[in-house]
């Protein structure tokens, strides 16, 4: 399938509610199922779907390819959650990334709690006290109201881990880039 670039520079997918805003006006504006947001590289098109693929899992890959201390720490949790996505009801790529390396390498969570990617703080007065009460019931501990992450949670940050395309920058910066587009098919 061939697409054309007709939006650059097309910003954060935002929270769900917002997303899904942006997807109906896309879906009136060129059609259900006519386009696709996703990056412009070298002159080429990735969709959303390639990008993560070929890009944001291969990120995760070559980190913890190098990092055999991580994946043990990750084969002994229970799976891993990213609490932004969560306690922000946005979307998440980063657990999925590290669950599908998991399955790719054929190893399989063994323990029963579960660790976070990233490390998310809310902001919003009006939210926060609810917020922190989730992250409670996530089994993240709070103090002095902040939410307390383990190392690990920061390791695997995706403001940590650098983009396979250039080591330079993080898979969140690369992800986050004005080369994100939005493209109808051809």
């Amino acid at each position: 399938m061939s697409y054309k670039i007709v939006e650059r520079n097309i910003g954060r997918a935002g929270n769900k509610r917002q997303m899904l805003a942006k997807q109906e006006e896309w879906d009136n504006r060129y059609g259900k199922g006519n386009w696709k947001t996703g990056y412009e590289i070298d002159g080429r098109f990735f969709t959303r779907d390639e990008a993560i693929r070929d890009i944001y899992d291969n990120s995760y890959i070559l980190f913890l390819e190098g990092r055999p201390d991580l994946v043990k720490q990750l084969e002994e949790s229970g799976g891993v959650f990213n609490p932004h996505a969560i306690l922000s009801n946005s979307v998440d790529i980063q657990a999925a990334s590290v669950e599908r390396y998991m399955a790719m390498i054929g190893l399989t969570f063994q323990g029963t709690r579960k660790l976070p990617i990233g490390s998310y703080q809310p902001q919003s007065k009006y939210t926060k006290r609810d917020r922190l009460q989730q992250a409670r019931e996530l089994g993240l501990e709070i103090y002095d109201d902040r939410i307390q992450y383990p190392e690990i949670a920061y390791t695997l940050s995706p403001f940590k881990v650098p983009c396979s395309l250039n080591p330079s920058i993080s898979i969140e910066a690369f992800w986050q880039s004005d080369i994100k587009c939005l493209a109808v098919k051809q």
